[in-house]
């Protein structure tokens, strides 16, 4: 009999926030830990939500799925989708997703239909109570497979009363992901572990504004009711008027970081702490740092071997595949995934460098950039130009990647580079030719609504 597959994506949950947890309490993913298998350097595709999705339910890099040209994309119709596969053996699919991951073409006609939420509805405002409903009341049909998009973490974060106190984390950031680990372990509480694959992970990490030095704290958090309230004031205004908005929107922007460089140039901080408290989503200057790819991964349950941690490189690209292998269901179709699955089981399989990129600004041509992750180096790039903003990090000995190595390890840089250009040059390159510029709004003014620019 097929295994129900019941697949917890948090939104924006960074790898160090998991497994290196000081903080926050997340018992109930520490338990999901001890039960199932960790990956503890897992790499998602992009820094952003749509590219990461599509890269990690087709198995496939961002570059191929259509997804990406000047401007957001539709996935190309011809890619097959974890969402299908299942459909041809099955399951029944439900799901919980904020609605503008909808807009990508990406998804299947869930069972449900409340299978979307407002952007701003957190599990506590009712979203977490319809979900154990599901549950409880029989409505899932085996076999089911249930994708869950926690949204909670994403910018701007609004924390409950019941969490805003430091014994659940000293940032909102932290807080929070202590609100989701409850929510986390009600529905567990619902699942049968012997006849359930779990998997959770999340899209991508994020750069957390907030740091103690010298017992002093220094926090940049935004105020999420504060910018919620900004954000629906905004998107009412009349499209006409969007070159001024955006023209004074950037321009305030500007001053309140230099603002924020005045005030801590008074502080020796290190290049990670600076670029963490420095972070906005309107910088043009893209980046890749382990805070916006380094993502948790634990797969528990069904036939998951117990209390295994892994530290070989692996990438959200080999999600797809390990889920198909453990399920034993065949993949016919060619995918740059691989299944991690051997791994679990003490098997030797090759690491693939993961590749990883940038998401564009709607408003801006941002200087974005790509690059390539293995478990000792990080290089990445401008995304036209080889020779322009290049980084290159030794992770082994300067894990917080302070010290750019790109002025002096020609050598290293040119192996690299390689690397990366023979992944950009595979064969299995699919165009997207047909680039519906209604589409395209259509995504965009969904991200406008969550605060993007």
């Amino acid at each position: 009999m097929a295994k129900n597959v019941l697949f917890l994506l948090v939104d924006s949950l960074r790898s160090d926030k998991v497994f290196q947890n000081k903080n926050s309490q997340i018992p109930n993913i520490k338990n999901l830990i001890k039960t199932g298998t960790s990956f503890s350097q897992t790499i998602s595709s992009s820094d952003s939500t749509l590219i990461s999705i599509v890269s990690m339910f087709t198995g496939m890099h961002p570059f191929k799925t259509g997804i990406r040209s000047e401007r957001f994309n539709k996935l190309q119709n011809n890619i097959t989708t974890l969402f299908q596969i299942f459909s041809n053996y099955g399951y029944n699919q439900y799901s919980y997703q904020p609605t503008v991951t909808q807009t990508i073409g990406l998804f299947p006609n869930f069972k449900n239909s409340d299978n979307s939420y407002d952007y701003h509805n957190d599990l506590d405002d009712g979203l977490g109570k319809q979900i154990i409903d599901k549950f409880t009341s029989g409505y899932l049909k085996e076999p089911w497979f249930f994708y869950i998009h926690f949204n909670d973490l994403h910018f701007p974060i609004t924390v409950q009363k019941e969490f805003d106190d430091e014994k659940y984390g000293t940032s909102n950031y932290e807080k929070q992901l202590s609100s989701i680990d409850v929510w986390i372990g009600k529905i567990l509480e619902q699942i049968d572990l012997e006849n359930t694959l779990v998997i959770l992970t999340a899209d991508h990490g994020v750069f957390i504004p907030h740091l103690e030095i010298n017992g002093k704290k220094i926090n940049f958090e935004i105020n999420g009711k504060e910018q919620i309230n900004k954000t629906k004031l905004g998107n009412k205004i009349p499209s006409f008027l969007n070159p001024i908005k955006t023209k004074v929107f950037f321009s305030l922007e500007k001053k309140k970081k230099q603002k924020k460089l005045d005030l801590l140039n008074s502080l020796n901080l290190k290049p990670h702490e600076k670029r963490s408290l420095l972070w906005q989503r309107t910088d043009l200057d893209r980046v890749l740092f382990d805070d916006n790819v380094h993502v948790p991964l634990i797969f528990a349950g069904h036939k998951i071997p117990k209390n295994k941690s892994i530290s070989q490189l692996v990438r959200t690209i080999d999600v797809l595949p390990t889920i198909l292998d453990i399920l034993e269901i065949d993949l016919t179709e060619k995918i740059d995934g691989q299944s991690i699955f051997p791994l679990m089981n003490k098997e030797k399989i090759d690491e693939i460098p993961a590749y990883m990129e940038t998401t564009p600004l709607i408003e801006k041509k941002a200087n974005e950039v790509i690059g390539i992750r293995t478990s000792q180096y990080k290089y990445f790039r401008d995304r036209e130009d080889t020779s322009k903003r290049i980084h290159l990090y030794d992770l082994i000995k300067d894990s917080f990647e302070d010290k750019n190595l790109g002025s002096n390890r020609f050598d290293l840089i040119e192996k690299l580079e390689s690397t990366l250009q023979q992944i950009l040059n595979e064969n299995n390159l699919h165009e997207n030719d047909q680039i519906s510029e209604e589409e395209s709004e259509e995504i965009e003014k969904e991200l406008k609504k969550l605060g993007y620019d």
